[in-house]
């Protein structure tokens, strides 16, 4: 309610699938394979403060693409970054997941744990975060630490071409129940590592 009141301008979306809606439908957008939605949260963010939205989000997007163009297959989405102005009153930043190979890791934890799911959803093994962890290293939260140095970089470009924006970071979705309780088995997910 605040945010309303206040805001005035322009509101632009940066960032992934996440941020697009992609599946979502009604699919929409400039750029034929973005993936779009008319109900992503940029578009219900920017009907409920009445802002002018500018959807930069782009599915597979990564960070390099905050600054380079992205081409689709079916077309090429310009750098993110570039809608940014100074009468930009909001920007919305959902990106890394890609680069940290998001969907390879969940497809590989999948992988792992389908059969100790299946005799024992309830189990607390955990042959996912065994073989990401394997040989003293978390390797996933060094693919995190190593995109961290340039997502700080993309919040400072932000900072520089949009200097009176609000700026959110927003966070991935929750794929997993926390504490590791509930539908993990039913997923394909050990109870261990779902936790």
């Amino acid at each position: 309610p605040r945010a309303a009141n206040v805001l005035r301008g322009s509101y632009v979306a940066l960032g992934d699938s996440y941020t697009a809606g992609l599946g979502i439908p009604e699919q929409t957008g400039a750029v034929a394979g973005c993936g779009q939605s008319t109900s992503s949260y940029p578009h219900l963010v920017a009907r409920s403060l009445r802002l002018d939205l500018t959807d930069m989000s782009c599915s597979s997007a990564t960070i390099a693409n905050m600054t380079a163009a992205q081409p689709t297959g079916q077309g090429t989405n310009p750098p993110q970054l570039s809608a940014l102005s100074l009468g930009t009153a909001l920007v919305t930043v959902s990106i890394g997941g890609n680069d940290i190979g998001l969907i390879g890791i969940v497809t590989k934890c999948a992988q792992l744990d389908l059969v100790p799911a299946l005799i024992d959803g309830s189990s607390t093994v955990t042959p996912c975060e065994d073989y990401y962890t394997s040989g003293g290293t978390d390797q996933i939260r060094q693919r995190i630490l190593g995109v961290a140095g340039l997502l700080a970089d993309t919040l400072t470009q932000i900072r520089e071409r949009a200097p009176h924006a609000l700026v959110y970071v927003v966070g991935y979705p929750d794929l997993l129940p926390a504490g590791g309780g509930g539908c993990g088995g039913a997923l394909g997910i050990t109870a261990g590592d779902a936790a």
